[in-house]
């Protein structure tokens, strides 16, 4: 493929990505319906595990469990609003931050800057 064709596919998926945006925002709020979920979703970076996610919603005063996280990752990704960035076993990332598209985020995220979890990689789920 030539430069000019990866430029020109380049500029059409910039412009798909743009008109898709109000789609986007209203299936990411309709799923994202409580502080909870947007927070999981917002710490679903590809990185952390359910359990890290579950410590980071601990510290801010969230409880939820490593099952109910998974829940949310497997109809998340069903949606098409995370996706799989794993090699082997899933781990999931979020597709957009959800600041993009015009979502605040929960006012407990605003304020802290929640510390990256160091886990055991053998006890991840």
């Amino acid at each position: 493929m030539s430069e000019e064709q990866i430029q020109l596919l380049k500029e059409i998926l910039k412009w798909i990505k743009f008109q898709n945006l109000p789609n986007l925002k209203k299936v990411l709020m309709e799923t994202l319906n409580s502080p909870e979920k947007q927070l999981v979703y917002e710490f679903t970076d590809g990185k952390n595990s359910s359990r890290a996610v579950v410590k980071h919603l601990k510290g801010l005063s969230y409880s939820t469990s490593p099952g109910t996280i998974s829940v949310y990752w497997n109809s998340w990704f069903r949606l098409g609003i995370v996706e799989n960035v794993g090699k082997g076993r899933p781990c999931y990332q979020k597709i957009v931050s959800l600041p993009d598209v015009g979502i605040d985020l929960p006012k407990e995220l605003k304020t802290a800057n929640p510390e990256p979890v160091k886990e055991n990689k053998m006890a991840e789920d």
